[in-house]
């Protein structure tokens, strides 16, 4: 799996400056079929939720 961080002016986070934080995360793609299937199963997708919940408060813990 590919991690990284991309800056740019994407328009679904620049659309929410004003409201609250935002981030975008791209997870895989739905059109690939086995990808597509893994996200369907429950426990991918807890998993996948508690590895997202756990690295957002990793990152505001360091604020």
């Amino acid at each position: 799996m590919r991690v990284g961080v991309k800056f740019a002016s994407f328009q679904v986070l620049r659309e929410m400056v004003d409201y609250c934080l935002s981030v975008l995360l791209e997870l895989r793609f739905l059109s690939n079929w086995d990808e597509s299937e893994y996200f369907q199963a429950p426990k991918s997708i807890r998993v996948l939720s508690l590895a997202i919940f756990q690295n957002l408060i990793q990152k505001f813990k360091s604020f």
